[in-house]
């Protein structure tokens, strides 16, 4: 059965912290989902364009991913933010990573090199997180930004032929996968694509849960606004039996001049994790 990870980047208020959010789903899981909220008057999920009256909308989104999380073993959502120094020594290892390996083969042109070294990181972060599900093969469905956005648009000439940003990636994704995770799930064909959140489900179930869960610890760090602290609340009703504060506690604290950022306060960073 195919499987799908929709993949997003998150940061906190002034981007002091930073990382991804990923929803990794079976393919029925998504039809699933689809089916769960067509009643909806909200058609296109998206954390920051919540409001107040969609609570009920966005509420059963996050239990029908919910179901299926527990309706397929290995679905996961998980959320994960770098400590400054780790993030730094991570970002600079993996874009390294990949660009000599790009180089290896041949490849120098400037835009195919930025773009993989742009989204490697968050790959290579996926990898190790999917490292013991059961799905043997799955494609990755990246939130379209300025870079990402790209990998459609560019190709690279190799041997007069010319070979499209995203299959490159493909390769370098598979070779990373062999050599540090090789019972992560393979690649499928054409797997890494980016997509508009409105074209992608596992999209807009990793940006949610993603931003949803910023706001749940924004809370339990003590500042809440109105908007973080129903988001919250969504949160821990969905999520309640999954979820504990204490970690929170010991790894992160509020910074900034209006205690408006988020700062981790041990090495590595902080993951939160639901489903298998």
């Amino acid at each position: 059965m195919p499987w799908v990870s929709g993949v997003d980047e998150i940061a906190s208020e002034t981007q002091v912290s930073e990382g991804w959010t990923y929803a990794v789903l079976p393919i029925a899981a998504i039809s699933a989902i689809d089916t769960a909220v067509s009643g909806c008057g909200v058609k296109t999920f998206h954390g920051k364009k919540f409001k107040e009256n969609q609570t009920s909308d966005y509420e059963l989104f996050l239990n029908a991913i919910r179901s299926e999380l527990l309706n397929h073993d290995g679905a996961h959502l998980t959320f994960t933010l770098l400590e400054t120094t780790w993030k730094n020594q991570f970002l600079t290892s993996t874009r390294r990573i990949v660009s000599g390996g790009l180089q290896g083969a041949g490849i120098t042109d400037p835009n195919a090199m930025s773009i993989a070294e742009h989204l490697f990181p968050g790959l290579a972060t996926l990898q190790r997180l999917t490292s013991k599900t059961p799905a043997t093969i799955m494609s990755i469905e990246i939130d379209s930004d300025n870079v990402s956005a790209k990998l459609a648009l560019n190709g690279v000439v190799i041997s007069g032929q010319t070979i499209a940003t995203a299959k490159i990636l493909g390769f370098a994704y598979e070779a990373y996968r062999k050599k540090l995770f090789p019972s992560s799930p393979q690649l499928c064909s054409n797997g890494i694509c980016a997509l508009d959140d409105a074209k992608s489900r596992a999209i807009q179930a990793a940006d949610v849960f993603g931003n949803f869960a910023l706001s749940y610890i924004f809370v339990q760090l003590g500042h809440p606004s109105k908007s973080r602290a129903l988001k919250a609340s969504i949160f821990e009703r969905v999520f309640s039996n999954e979820i504990t504060p204490g970690p929170i506690h010991t790894t992160a604290t509020l910074t900034g001049p209006t205690n408006n950022d988020i700062q981790l306060t041990q090495s590595g960073g902080l993951t939160l994790r639901i489903g298998s």
